[in-house]
């Protein structure tokens, strides 16, 4: 039976499948997928960071993924993913080089790639790590594409936290020439959505899982991609919402949380821990079970100006072991800085030390 196509592409970018983050990410997947059945589009495309890190192949988390993928061949005429940041994929996709000699319309992409696709002329930049990405990448300037797929950093562009990436350093493509290649180019590997240019984006990560990354999630869909000017648009996917609230003042806890449902995430930003209130925890501890609550100790610094393990070490027994209790929250980001930060060795070791201190 001759299945038939729409004229349609279909694409997302960084789902982060994990086992911790599969809670947050089955609902946005199940129904990017579930597009996909119903829509029938030419092309699908995955833009890199399907994985959120290194899996085995013993995994659930690896089988559905995998799976997932294979579905989706079945209701595109062509599949195309792209191998996402070292850190994230970290070759755990590599298996589909295997799929694809047997799965005729699914193409992995591992380095920069020219596909030629029922009249479509298609660029796919996977993110790779040449010694001179100048040179690397000089040559796709000397063509135009119907399509760009791409992963990785583009000037200009803003992180999940709304900060440009002018911070961060190394190499970034250069937004004008991107934009020329083509109807449109489209990015993964920064969490917002956004567009750069009138044709050159970014799709965001397609679920919602990280406080901070609190704007809507989901994915592109492109109408009539033979026409000069396709029809792009966002398409919403279904994500959990994570809620960032600063408390200033203990009296309005009970009129914050009466306005938040029991599916709602909160992150609920308190005073410094040298200012923290034993009866403010016992009332956010007296919510959990009503609405999932996830709070740190609002340092008031900026993400470089994170304590560190030796300064921890300068607080009282009590605020120690308060810190020590959080520390799942804290550690992201002291990692983030490279310092020695609370793993679960450390954790018992100084739990225990408070046990017998006490």
């Amino acid at each position: 039976m001759n299945t038939l196509y729409t004229d349609t592409i279909l694409s997302s970018a960084d789902i982060h499948l994990s086992a911790n983050h599969f809670k947050y990410l089955e609902k946005p997947f199940e129904f990017f997928k579930n597009t996909v059945k119903e829509i029938r589009p030419l092309i699908t495309v995955l833009s890199g960071d399907i994985f959120d890190t290194r899996v085995n192949a013993d995994e659930d988390i690896y089988h559905y993924t995998i799976n997932s993928i294979l579905e989706i061949t079945q209701y595109s005429k062509y599949v195309i993913v792209l191998d996402g940041t070292y850190s994230h994929d970290y070759n755990t996709l590599d298996i589909l080089k295997t799929y694809s000699k047997f799965i005729k319309n699914l193409f992995f992409i591992k380095t920069k790639t020219i596909l030629n696709i029922d009249n479509l002329k298609i660029l796919c930049l996977p993110e790779e790590y040449p010694d001179d990405k100048v040179t690397f990448y000089s040559d796709i300037f000397n063509d135009k594409y119907d399509y760009v797929f791409g992963h990785g950093d583009i000037e200009g562009a803003l992180l999940h936290s709304g900060a440009d990436n002018t911070m961060l350093k190394g190499f970034k493509f250069n937004k004008e020439k991107l934009s020329s290649l083509g109807k449109y180019v489209i990015f993964g590997h920064y969490h917002k959505h956004q567009f750069l240019t009138d044709n050159l984006l970014y799709i965001g990560s397609l679920g919602r899982f990280k406080f901070g990354e609190e704007e809507d999630k989901g994915f592109i869909k492109i109408d009539n991609i033979y026409d000069e000017k396709p029809l792009l648009k966002f398409i919403v996917s279904p994500s959990v919402s994570m809620n960032t609230i600063n408390l200033n003042n203990e009296d309005d806890l009970d009129n914050i949380l009466s306005n938040y449902s029991q599916d709602t995430e909160l992150k609920i930003k308190i005073p410094k821990i040298e200012n923290l209130n034993k009866e403010l925890l016992e009332k956010l501890d007296s919510f959990k079970g009503k609405l999932k609550i996830d709070y740190i100790q609002d340092t008031g610094d900026s993400i470089e100006d994170i304590l560190e393990y030796k300064d921890i070490e300068k607080l009282d027994v009590s605020k120690q072991f308060l810190y020590m209790l959080h520390y799942e929250i804290e550690h992201n980001k002291i990692a983030k800085k490279n310092l020695k930060f609370f793993n679960d060795e450390v954790l018992i070791q100084r739990l225990n030390e408070l046990i017998i201190t006490n």
